[in-house]
């Protein structure tokens, strides 16, 4: 079954992650804009963990924004997609597909 787990912010997420098991999770909806921790400054810290799976786990940003430099900035922290709101469903349907049919 599918087990979905949500963070109030970053900070959060990160200690989500730290408490579970590695692989665990097998993907990252990542808001940008959070309180406490956004989730550009979650997926650094995602990224500096100490193991592969924190450097490959599928992080995908979810914004309102549409602005060129938020994708770029998303990109250049690790996340691995961008998504904009309103959320579509297919388009999570789509996302799903594409990054856990590598299992």
């Amino acid at each position: 079954g599918l087990i979905v787990d949500v963070a109030e912010n970053g900070k959060e997420a990160i200690e989500l992650l730290k408490k579970q098991p590695e692989y665990f999770y097998e993907l990252i909806f990542m808001d940008l804009q959070m309180p406490v921790m956004n989730g550009y400054d979650a997926t650094t810290c995602i990224r500096l963990g100490v193991s592969d799976y924190w450097k490959q786990i599928p992080v995908i940003a979810m914004t309102a924004n549409v602005f060129q430099e938020d994708e770029s900035r998303a990109t250049e922290c690790g996340m691995s997609g961008y998504i904009t709101k309103p959320i579509v469903m297919d388009v999570i349907y789509t996302v799903l597909e594409k990054w856990l049919s590598r299992l």
